[in-house]
């Protein structure tokens, strides 16, 4: 057989290619300086570099000491919901104006933690073990749905359930709870997914303090209560489906 040896143009293109596919970025994930952020879909554009420096926020290393002024906090996924929340009210004694960096894709945004509401509000939350309930305001009866690995907040889920609750219960503003222990990440997917669930309809989304316990308001006299044994827990719903994230 006869060996046809390739020119060196070939060869270097060949390595060319193998170059670019070795060094090509996760287009599902956005990083700042070596930390991975949490990832959502309603985003606000991130202040320059110029105005606002650099804060990270990773699990290994010390919080940072709040200042006046405005900066862009990069909040490393796993770090845990209670830090992040304490760090906030740190700031905001401070003076600081953090602007909260995410991902949509692989491009880094900014992301609004929490939404004003006024009225009645459906009630989601959400714990570590993949698990998040949605219940109407009058009641504590809740559908909980858990993702197939157990371990992270399946965004696609939320989003699913979320759409079904607002035709039933009529209403567009949500308040959502989330345990001090449940990572970063997760609050995000929580809080976007419930944003992102129905499409034009604008959904306003409240984010309490960790472990804020949820306020059922009195029912009318007139509504039927909650059967005793009733738990709402559908859990095992979501089993099957997508670990994680519908993107992750």
């Amino acid at each position: 057989m006869r060996r046809v040896a390739a020119s060196p143009s070939v060869a270097i293109a060949a390595a060319a290619l193998l170059g670019g596919c070795g060094a090509r970025s996760n287009p599902y994930e956005a990083t700042i300086e070596g930390v991975l952020l949490a990832d959502a879909d309603q985003v606000i554009p991130a202040p320059a570099a110029a105005s606002a420096p650099l804060v990270k926020v990773t699990v290994a290393a010390p919080d940072p000491t709040p200042a006046a002024g405005p900066v862009r906090l990069a909040i490393e996924r796993k770090v845990p919901w209670g830090r992040v929340h304490a760090l906030l009210g740190r700031y905001a004694a401070a003076g600081g104006e953090p602007a909260l960096l995410v991902g949509k894709r692989d491009v880094v945004h900014a992301w609004v933690l929490s939404d004003e509401i006024t009225g009645p509000a459906i009630q989601v939350t959400s714990t570590p073990d993949g698990k998040f309930c949605v219940g109407p305001p009058t009641v504590e009866l809740a559908k909980c749905v858990q993702s197939s690995d157990k371990l992270h907040i399946n965004r696609a889920f939320v989003r699913e359930i979320l759409r079904d609750a607002v035709k039933e219960y009529e209403l567009t503003e949500v308040e959502v709870h989330a345990v001090s222990g449940l990572e970063w990440a997760d609050v995000v997917r929580t809080v976007d997914g419930v944003r992102t669930c129905c499409g034009k309809t604008v959904i306003k989304a409240r984010l309490a303090a960790p472990d804020e316990p949820v306020k059922v308001p009195e029912a009318p006299e007139d509504e039927a209560a909650a059967p005793d044994d009733a738990t709402g827990d559908d859990a095992g719903a979501g089993d099957g489906a997508g670990a994680g994230d519908d993107a992750e």
